[in-house]
């Protein structure tokens, strides 16, 4: 059923990214499926095609603890589902090169 307009984001959490990760190639997208309750929490993440399990579990451990606006219908808070894309994508590292 359709919101009265779309939570807003009160508080992330970036998801840990070591760089060891890094280091070894991991990136990607990970989506996140999970509910708002009605006080803006999140409840129950879950990563949806994830191809890798160490950023899913970042993933999910970061959008735990995020805070929303509760999700309202009619005018009264409700629990809401959605999915949102968490980028690891590291960024690339240019070399500069000098002539003397």
């Amino acid at each position: 059923a359709a919101l009265d307009h779309a939570p807003a984001v009160r508080h992330t959490t970036a998801p840990l990214y070591p760089q060891a990760w890094i280091d070894a190639g991991r990136k990607g997208t990970i989506t996140v499926a999970f509910y708002i309750d009605e006080t803006g929490h999140v409840r129950m993440p879950v990563a949806r095609d994830a191809h890798d399990d160490l950023l899913a579990s970042a993933a999910c451990a970061a959008v735990k603890e995020w805070l929303f606006d509760p999700p309202v219908r009619r005018g009264k808070p409700v629990l809401a589902q959605v999915s949102i894309p968490i980028n690891f994508d590291p960024p690339t590292k240019s070399v500069t090169s000098f002539k003397g």
